[in-house]
């Protein structure tokens, strides 16, 4: 009885839930990311430097002994470069400012964790007015605090750079727990105005 009670709340939540929150989806960027382990932002001059490492502790630890892979984006006056290194091999890319075509930004956080929050805050109403603080309730509330930690952490900021030749250069940060490294919206602003103004100004001079 307990079971059926339950699904008969739970199904027309489900579905509610989703429908409200389905539109806030349109730019979401979650997936894999790379975890930035190093940000210098040099606004009167510029340019920027963004050095990044594969997410997770295990490649904490191996970036540690220097065998992992390592990515870096930055820009110097003559454009914005793209660089990867692992151990075995080496790869630079470069765009001149000129054959930019646009650049953006943005950061989204995981709709599906935030869905099962609001699923598990309203089961856990439902569950303390029916049997108080019972087993069943704790085991909600800590679901729910578990969540809310996770959905923090999952946030995700995005650079597109794409050049006149459609070829596009991009990456999902993920702020650097494990180094203290964080990044907000406002650092990726600052970095795609720097990119902005030097292709801007590398128009003007045509």
């Amino acid at each position: 009885m307990f079971g059926i009670y339950y699904l008969i709340i739970l199904i027309p939540l489900v579905f509610f839930i989703w429908k409200i929150t389905e539109r806030w989806s349109r730019f979401s960027f979650w997936g894999p990311s790379i975890a930035i382990y190093k940000l210098s932002i040099d606004e009167n001059s510029n340019k920027f430097v963004i050095y990044a490492r594969r997410t997770g502790i295990i490649s904490w630890l191996l970036k540690k002994l220097n065998i992992e892979n390592d990515f870096q984006f930055y820009a110097v006056s003559e454009g914005f470069y793209y660089f990867v290194k692992t151990p075995i091999s080496v790869m630079r890319e470069f765009i001149p400012y000129s054959q930019i075509a646009e650049t953006a930004y943005g950061y989204s956080r995981n709709i599906n964790i935030l869905r099962m929050i609001l699923i598990a805050i309203l089961l856990f109403f439902v569950s303390i007015s029916e049997c108080g603080f019972s087993f069943r309730t704790w085991i909600i509330l800590i679901f729910v605090v578990v969540a809310i930690v996770l959905y923090i952490f999952s946030k995700r900021i995005v650079l597109l750079v794409e050049s006149t030749g459609s070829n596009i250069i991009g990456a999902r940060f993920s702020e650097g727990v494990l180094e203290n490294v964080k990044i907000e919206l406002s650092d990726i602003k600052k970095i795609a105005t720097i990119l902005n103004k030097n292709i801007v100004k590398v128009q003007l001079r045509k």
